[in-house]
C-alpha cells in the first residue's frame, strides 16, 4: 500500500484496465518514452491505493529477473510480442535500451537536437 494514502471506511477499490503503448515496453529502463513512464507510475498509483489493474502491452513489459522496474499490475496481458517489436521498429537498438531517434542519413540533424 501506498504509505501516503488511508483508505476511508467506505473506500471501495476500483477495476482499472490501462493500455500500454505499442512502440515500447512500460518499463523503467525504457525511459525515453514519456508515455510508457507516465503509465508505469499511473499503474503503480492505482495499484499503491488499493485498486485492481490490468495492463495490456508489450511482452518485455513484464522482468522476471527485476520485478522492481516492470510495471506493477495484477495481471499483464501481452498484446504484442518482442519479435513484433523489433520488427516494427527495425531501428530499435538490440540491447533493448532507447530507440534510436536520430536518423544517421542526416548528420546535420545531430546538431539541432
Amino acid at each position: 500500500m501506498n504509505p501516503f494514502f488511508e483508505p476511508d471506511p467506505g473506500y471501495t477499490p476500483l477495476r482499472f484496465h490501462v493500455l500500454g503503448s505499442a512502440q515500447t515496453a512500460i518499463h523503467s529502463d525504457f525511459s525515453a518514452d514519456a508515455f510508457a513512464q507516465k503509465t508505469r507510475m499511473t499503474c503503480w498509483g492505482l495499484k499503491s491505493t488499493g485498486h485492481t489493474v490490468y495492463h495490456y502491452g508489450n511482452e518485455l513489459s513484464v522482468d522476471r529477473e527485476t520485478p522492481e522496474k516492470r510495471v506493477l499490475c495484477d495481471e499483464h496481458i501481452s498484446v504484442t510480442t518482442e519479435a513484433q517489436l523489433m520488427d516494427a521498429y527495425p531501428k530499435c537498438r538490440e540491447d533493448r535500451e532507447i530507440i534510436g531517434y536520430l536518423n544517421p542519413e542526416f548528420p546535420d540533424d545531430d546538431e539541432k537536437c
